[in-house]
């Protein structure tokens, strides 16, 4: 695949990712009556600390922006790390938003419970 097609491909990717988990957050935001929500949970499957919804639900797609500014400013430093930062991209938007959904499902389960 040609340097421009990778670059291509890692902007779609990132932005199907980036649509997913805006998408999911908005779906679930109003399906969580509580004004916080758990943000790591112990070995015991309870959580462990909360923050505010807003931040509980959006943290992760707003590091998802950050990280992205960061990763074009870096493929902006020669060819060759271009091609490393858009297979970076790419990966690094799967895993996000596979991290984001995994969060997402954890709330909704807790808040099933509250």
């Amino acid at each position: 695949m040609s340097e421009r097609g990778l670059l291509v491909a890692a902007d779609l990717v990132y932005a199907a990712a980036l649509a997913a988990m805006v998408a999911a957050s908005l779906w679930v935001a109003p399906q969580i009556a509580t004004d916080t929500v758990p943000m790591q949970w112990g070995l015991d499957g309870k959580p462990t600390w909360y923050a505010p919804k807003e931040v509980g639900l959006w943290f992760t797609v707003g590091l998802a922006v950050v990280l992205r500014v960061v990763m074009l400013l870096q493929a902006q430093w020669g060819a060759p790390r271009r091609r490393k930062a858009a297979v970076g991209l790419m990966v690094f938007s799967v895993i996000v938003a596979v991290v984001h959904a995994g969060h997402l499902v954890a709330v909704m389960r807790w808040a099933a419970t509250q």
